[in-house]
């Protein structure tokens, strides 16, 4: 069934006008346009002024903004297609429904039915993962980070389990066994068993930081960041025209100091790309002298490169015999048009197990289900 179109209207309306109080220095996050979103089941929506009483609490935090507040409020909600078009005040705010060309079509539209909060909360948070990074304001970098970072650090909490109860026989665990015979007055009824979980693999985490993945590139290394923290068989690295490894910088140090740490490090920052290389590198300096046996690839790039095309292909087909799965992630792929046809991409793809969009918290949350699956 598809989502009730006043709720979708609400959540565009209210997701632009947070844009536009961050563009103006109010600190409004997603959590804050959810608590109006609860808050709408209190007021009468068609009630000017009972709506931006509700806005005003929930999305400014200084008293010293309520006049800005109230100016860009009127910018809004009481612009040309708005709402509240014109004061009465004699008879209440008069509200002109729209066609269905503005956002904002959904506050006239609710006078005549109730306002489900949780539908739209949850197209709130449905929108907010769906936002490309490269259209995040400044307010809304920091935010993304958090979020990314505990997403991260689920992953890698789920990843680091060992062991697990198990009805089937294998190894006896004691402590578990005695448990339950204490709880049968000390008799030793039955011996409980645990298996050990099949092994983790072990995460490289490959990433592109030449010029065109700038953006992209810097929310990927807080997902690094994040999964390092909890899960130890990660190891990360970066690369334009040669490879360098990150791991010990991300895993020793705070956040902001380990990105400082990185920038000074000698990598060809935003310069281009010799992917053949660089994974060259990666195979005969880390993979092969480390002796893994579940290694798992996380390739994060555009596919352009200006390396040799042989020893790319030749990299590839040994990483793919050394690798159980080959996962390249690609911000190119927001684009529905977008086809990979660089000859960068011609060499990855007939060695890739899995191709995926990289470019939004979404995409970061499709990685990690995969990961679950084959980690």
């Amino acid at each position: 069934m598809p989502p009730d179109p006043v709720s979708r209207s609400l959540i565009n309306a209210l997701i632009l006008f947070g844009d536009l109080l961050r563009r103006h220095g109010f600190k409004v996050t997603t959590a804050h346009l959810a608590d109006v979103v609860r808050g709408l089941q209190f007021i009468r929506l068609h009630n000017k002024w009972q709506f931006q009483v509700l806005l005003r609490a929930a999305l400014v935090s200084n008293p010293s903004e309520f006049a800005l507040f109230t100016q860009l409020f009127r910018q809004f909600w009481e612009r040309p297609g708005g709402p509240w078009v014109k004061e009465e005040p004699e008879e209440g705010p008069k509200l002109e429904a729209l066609g269905g060309e503005g956002p904002l079509e959904a506050l006239a539209e609710t006078q005549n039915g109730p306002q489900d909060p949780e539908r739209v909360q949850a197209g709130l948070e449905e929108a907010w993962r769906q936002k490309d990074f490269a259209e995040l304001s400044p307010a809304q970098v920091e935010e993304m980070e958090a979020a990314i970072r505990r997403l991260a650090l689920k992953l890698g909490q789920r990843m680091s389990r060992r062991y697990a109860s198990s009805a089937k026989r294998g190894r006896v665990d004691l402590r578990r066994s005695l448990r339950q015979a204490l709880k049968r007055g000390g008799e030793l009824v039955s011996l409980e068993h645990r298996r050990r979980k099949v092994k983790p693999s072990h995460l490289h985490l490959v990433l592109d930081v030449s010029g065109s993945m700038d953006i992209y590139g810097y929310f990927f290394l807080v997902f690094m960041y994040g999964l390092q923290t909890r899960f130890r068989r990660v190891r990360s690295y970066l690369f334009s025209t040669r490879l360098t490894m990150v791991t010990p910088l991300l895993r020793s140090l705070p956040l902001r100091p380990a990105f400082q740490g990185i920038l000074g490090l000698d990598v060809n920052w935003s310069g281009g790309t010799d992917m053949g290389r660089s994974l060259t590198q990666l195979l005969r300096e880390h993979i092969l002298p480390a002796g893994y046996s579940r290694n798992v690839l996380i390739l994060v790039s555009d596919g352009w490169d200006r390396g040799q095309v042989e020893q790319l292909r030749q990299a590839m087909r040994l990483l793919r015999f050394h690798c159980r799965r080959i996962i390249w992630l690609n911000p190119l792929l927001a684009n529905p048009e977008y086809r990979p046809l660089s000859r960068g991409a011609q060499e990855l793809l007939p060695q890739v197990d899995h191709l995926l969009p990289f470019y939004n918290l979404e995409s970061l949350q499709v990685l990690c289900q995969l990961l679950e699956r084959v980690g």
